[in-house]
């Protein structure tokens, strides 16, 4: 049976079976087209049909591949060799490697290629279900303020993008085996399929990272602000490259050691200068992130607001209490309002001073009381003994610190509600500083990589 093609060979051998185009076909679960076209090599069968035809007929991959059978004393690995065909009852050889012809080796090679083009269109659907899963997550926070909704409707999303990623990880493997490839074909072939899942597992966990803010909010119909969600968001995503990255490389080491996967030869050194690469300038930005963080914190108060706010000195008790007792409204809060609902569906609103006599007081243990009993503060000695006692009138005070007991619990130190609202802003403008200086930091290590990846031409040829 002669044939150099694929195509001409399937022909031959679907003829000699004695089976039609569309018998065939059935079989295959493909149209007649599809065989047509095989037939007349415009195409070539997909690699995972490939053992699935050597079957039907009867025939080795190799032999599918190559387009012609191979004679008994080819398939014998002894022939031509009477010193290994006398040893041969004693020791099984192993079979040598095939070997193609020119058009074999092309059609070989092609198959290959359409089998790694087909993992990457799949991937690049897998990737961009995740991205419609942060997709929806923006519109369901910012446009219906669900932030809760947007992140598990995007979480369901991105765990449909890993599942379908892995399934066709596991595809992509099965369709080449050993008869189609050596062993360094298949673990370079094996590189290429792990390098697009990795860059789709990859963008799938900074999604969700940055997703993961919006359970912060504290409730289910509340959405979280897009200054809020930006800084956390950018946070945990960076965490989340900085975790994969370190994860990755392991596991990249183990498979390289084992075998599993392997560089192309001619890429082999760029691949691992680069690597090398990563792993020295993700230390270095971890480091610079970590020790900047540290410095944020220091002039934050590590987030204390009260601790970083100013205060006000009384040196006697005397002008302390008359400051307190001062009958002063906070001018900084929006007036207090009390809306009644009438069956009539109408709306009366209630000014606060006309609430000011309504109001009801309670002590400690919850008993009604006066206003000024229930704003009564009292400073005890270690014996119980009452030693300042004052009416804390001044609504602007947020925090009142006292002495220790053997200077007479002086001086006294006030903290306003201004001051902790500017002890406030300030820590938010510090936080916004440093907000920059991360992005500076990340922006600077990425332009050094891109800068660095390519060796120079004399470490090349060194």
């Amino acid at each position: 049976m002669e044939a150099k093609t694929i195509g001409s060979f399937i022909c031959a051998l679907r003829r000699a079976s004695g089976m039609t185009q569309r018998e065939f076909a059935e079989r295959l679960n493909v149209s007649d087209k599809t065989v047509s076209r095989w037939e007349r090599d415009e195409g070539a069968p997909d690699l995972t049909l490939i053992p699935v035809i050597a079957e039907i007929f009867g025939v080795t991959c190799d032999e599918l591949l190559r387009g012609e059978r191979r004679s008994p004393e080819e398939r014998r690995p002894t022939a031509g060799n009477p010193e290994l065909a006398e040893s041969a009852s004693a020791e099984p050889e192993i079979p040598a490697a095939p070997t193609y012809t020119a058009k074999a080796e092309k059609q070989r090679s092609y198959i290959i290629r359409t089998t790694l083009a087909r993992h990457r269109n799949l991937s690049l659907t897998a990737a961009a279900v995740a991205g419609i899963g942060f997709l929806g997550a923006m519109i369901f926070n910012t446009a219906f303020t669900r932030a809760y909704l947007g992140f598990f409707l995007s979480a369901i999303l991105y765990l449909a993008a890993v599942i379908c990623e892995v399934m066709v990880l596991n595809g992509t493997l099965a369709a080449v085996t050993e008869d189609l490839a050596d062993e360094t074909e298949l673990a370079v072939f094996r590189y290429r399929v792990y390098a697009d899942a990795r860059a789709v597992f990859v963008l799938t966990a900074v999604l969700l990272a940055a997703c993961i803010p919006l359970l912060m909010v504290g409730d289910a119909y509340w959405g979280l602000t897009a200054e809020m969600w930006l800084f956390w968001g950018a946070i945990c995503a960076v965490l989340a490259l900085v975790l994969c990255g370190i994860v990755l490389y392991f596991v990249e080491n183990h498979l390289l050691n084992e075998t599993i996967i392997a560089y192309p030869e001619k890429s082999a050194a760029l691949i691992t200068h680069r690597r090398r690469l990563k792993k020295n300038l993700t230390l270095l930005c971890v480091g610079l992130l970590a020790l900047t963080a540290f410095l944020n914190g220091v002039l934050t108060a590590f987030g204390s607001t009260h601790a970083l706010a100013d205060s006000i000195r009384f040196d006697d008790v005397e002008s302390f209490v008359t400051f307190a007792e001062q009958d002063v409204k906070d001018t900084y809060q929006a007036p207090n309002v009390s809306i009644e609902y009438h069956y009539d569906g109408e709306i009366t609103v209630v000014p606060e001073e006309d609430l000011a006599d309504q109001t009801i007081y309670f002590d400690q243990n919850g008993i009604p009381s006066t206003r000024d009993k229930a704003l009564t503060r009292t400073v005890e000695d270690r014996d119980g003994n009452v030693v300042i006692q004052y009416i804390q009138r001044n609504e602007t005070i947020s925090s009142v610190s006292f002495g220790a007991e053997s200077e007479g619990f002086l001086p006294i130190h006030v903290k306003t509600k201004d001051h902790v609202r500017a002890a406030q802003r300030q820590v938010e403008l510090t936080n916004a500083v440093f907000t920059v200086v991360y992005l500076l930091e990340v922006l600077s290590v990425l332009v050094a990589y891109f800068l660095l990846r390519t060796p120079k031409k004399s470490s090349r040829i060194a």
